[in-house]
C-alpha cells in the first residue's frame, strides 16, 4: 500500500509537471510576448519614441520578446528530449540526436536572454543619467543615441555569446571534451548572466539614491519605482535557473528524472512570469501618467472657469462701479 501511495503521488507530480510545461508555460509566454509587442506598438503610435526613456523601453521590450520566443522554443525542445531519453544521459557522456538538437536550440535562447539583460542594464543607465544629470541628458541624450546604444548592446551580446555558441557547436559535433564538461559550461553561463545584471543594477541604484535631487515629480518617482521593480523581478526570475544549473552540476549527487523536470518547470515558469510583468509595469506607468495629465487638465479648466466667472458682466452694478473707478 505504501508503494502504491508513493507511485500515485509520483504520477500526480508528473501529471502536474506535464500540465504546467505544456499548457501553463506557453500560455504565460504568449501573454508576455503579446504584452511586450503591445508596449512597443503603444509607444510608436503615441509618438513617444522620440523620448529617450520610452525609446529604451521599446528596445528592452523587443529584446524581451525575442527572449520569450527562443526560450519557449528551447523549452519545447527540451520537452521532446525528455520524452525520448533519460534527462541525465548527456551528463554521463551519452547523447542522442535530441541532445544535439537541444544544444543548438540553446544558442538563440542564450543570445536573446543575454541581450535582454544587457538592455535592462542600458535602461537603468539611461534612467540614472536622466535623473541625476538632467542637463546633460537634455543636451546629449536623444532617442537616436539610445538606438545606437541598443545596437552596440546587440553587438557586444553576439561577441561575448560566441564562446557559448562555440561550446554548443562542439557538443553538436560530438567533441568528447565538451560533452563531459557541458554541465560546467551551463553553470558558468548562468552565473555570468547573473553577474552582469545584479552588480551593475545595485551600483546604479545606490549611486542614484545618493545623488538624487530632493524635489522630484511624481512621474519621475513612479518611473524610478518601475526601474527598480523590473530589475528585482528579472534577478529573481533567474534564481531558479541558477539553482537548477547548480543541481545539475556533474559532481553534485544526481537528481531523479522527476526532480529535474520539476526544477525545469519552475525555472521556465518564473522566467516567463518575470517577462510578463515587464509590460504590466510599462502600462502601469502609462496609466498613472495619463490620470495625472487628466487631473491637471481638469484643474486648469476649473480655474479658467472660476476666473471667467469673476469678471463682471456688462450692465451689472459691479461693472458700472468698475467703470467709475477707472
Amino acid at each position: 500500500m505504501m508503494f502504491n501511495g508513493s507511485s500515485n503521488s509520483t504520477d500526480d507530480l508528473h501529471c502536474t509537471d506535464e500540465l504546467a510545461r505544456l499548457i501553463l508555460c506557453p500560455l504565460i509566454a504568449g501573454v508576455a510576448l503579446l504584452g511586450n509587442v503591445l508596449a512597443v506598438l503603444s509607444i510608436r503610435v503615441r509618438d513617444k519614441f522620440r523620448i529617450p526613456t520610452y525609446a529604451a523601453i521599446s528596445c528592452l521590450a523587443v529584446s524581451d520578446s525575442l527572449a520569450v520566443i527562443f526560450r519557449l522554443a528551447r523549452a519545447l525542445t527540451c520537452r521532446i528530449c525528455v520524452l525520448y531519453y533519460d534527462t541525465r544521459t548527456c551528463l554521463s557522456g551519452k547523447h542522442t540526436l535530441y541532445d544535439k538538437f537541444g544544444a543548438i536550440a540553446s544558442i538563440p535562447s542564450f543570445i536573446s536572454i543575454h541581450s535582454s539583460f544587457c538592455h535592462l542594464v542600458l535602461f537603468s543607465v539611461i534612467r540614472y543619467i536622466i535623473v541625476v544629470h538632467p542637463m546633460f541628458a537634455h543636451r546629449y541624450l536623444t532617442s537616436g543615441k539610445v538606438l545606437r546604444y541598443s545596437g552596440l548592446a546587440w553587438i557586444v551580446t553576439f561577441v561575448i555569446s560566441s564562446a557559448y555558441v562555440y561550446c554548443c557547436v562542439q557538443f553538436y559535433l560530438e567533441n568528447e571534451w565538451f560533452i563531459k564538461r557541458f554541465g560546467y559550461i551551463d553553470l558558468v553561463s548562468v552565473f555570468y548572466l547573473f553577474l552582469i545584471t545584479l552588480p551593475p543594477l545595485l551600483v546604479l541604484h545606490i549611486a542614484k539614491k545618493k545623488s538624487i535631487p530632493s524635489t522630484l515629480t511624481e512621474q519621475v518617482k513612479k518611473m524610478n519605482l518601475m526601474t527598480v521593480s523590473i530589475s528585482v523581478i528579472t534577478v529573481v526570475s533567474l534564481l531558479p535557473t541558477i539553482i537548477l544549473a547548480t543541481l545539475l552540476f556533474p559532481e553534485v549527487d544526481p537528481l531523479t528524472e522527476d526532480q529535474v523536470e520539476t526544477f525545469m518547470t519552475v525555472a521556465q515558469l518564473t522566467f516567463f512570469l518575470g517577462h510578463m510583468m515587464h509590460p504590466v509595469l510599462y502600462f502601469w506607468i502609462h496609466v498613472v501618467q495619463k490620470k495625472r495629465q487628466n487631473l491637471r487638465h481638469h484643474h486648469t479648466t476649473h480655474s479658467d472657469v472660476h476666473r471667467e466667472s469673476a469678471i463682471p458682466m456688462c450692465g451689472s452694478s459691479q461693472y458700472k462701479t468698475s467703470l467709475v473707478v477707472k
